[in-house]
């Protein structure tokens, strides 16, 4: 799976925040972008929740810190998912970036 910043996000994308309930509302995905969010957290994954994904834009997996990512966009892609790519540095990356815009993200 390909890893992207939060600068290279399609604009037809669709973020899928696999962190718990409390940490989405603590921090909400809808504070930093307009793109659509779903919340999937990561323990409903290996439930299978693909089919109930939309399949006609790119799905950004996001969580905490990119950690997570990788395995829940694994499941996404194991349970019928076609185009899963990953957040790099996940939401932390993102918040850093945007509160430093001059320093760079080291991959």
């Amino acid at each position: 799976m390909k890893r992207i910043s939060h600068r290279e996000l399609p604009s037809d994308a669709v973020l899928v925040d696999v962190r718990d309930q409390l940490d989405a509302i603590a921090m909400p995905l809808s504070s930093l972008s307009a793109l659509r969010v779903i919340l999937a957290p990561f323990d409903d994954l290996e439930a299978g929740i693909a089919t109930a994904l939309p399949d006609d834009a790119p799905l950004i997996v996001v969580c905490a810190s990119g950690q997570r990512s990788e395995l829940a966009g694994a499941y996404l892609l194991a349970d019928g998912a076609r185009d899963v790519l990953i957040l790099n540095g996940g939401l932390r990356a993102w918040r850093v970036a945007l509160e430093s815009p001059d320093l760079e993200t080291v991959d």
